[in-house]
């Protein structure tokens, strides 16, 4: 399976997931088995706050290195900030300063 979205940003390559809240928890961990290996940043919208939670606490320890994640409205408001969420709850950018 391929990504929803590719993107180059400063050199570095992101994958993009569009999560919108219609697959289980169980389907995602599916989605990022896929990347397992992979060196290249997943990042995943989702439309909520309550789902972006549930998604940083069940992403799979194998890909926690490489996946961050958001809001769609935060991505609509400042992309380039500190929006992105990694796995143990920190806050970053995909832009380098």
């Amino acid at each position: 399976p391929r990504p929803d979205a590719e993107m180059t940003l400063g050199g570095i390559r992101f994958n993009v997931e569009l999560d919108t809240g219609t697959e289980s928890h169980s389907q995602v961990r599916r989605r990022q088995q896929v990347y397992v290996g992979s060196t290249e940043f997943v990042l995943f919208v989702t439309l909520s706050a309550r789902r972006l939670r549930g998604l940083t606490s069940k992403c799979l320890t194998a890909v926690k290195d490489i996946c961050l994640f958001t809001t769609l409205d935060q991505v609509k408001t400042d992309p380039a900030g500190s929006i992105w969420i990694d796995s143990n709850g920190g806050q970053t950018s995909i832009v380098k300063s």
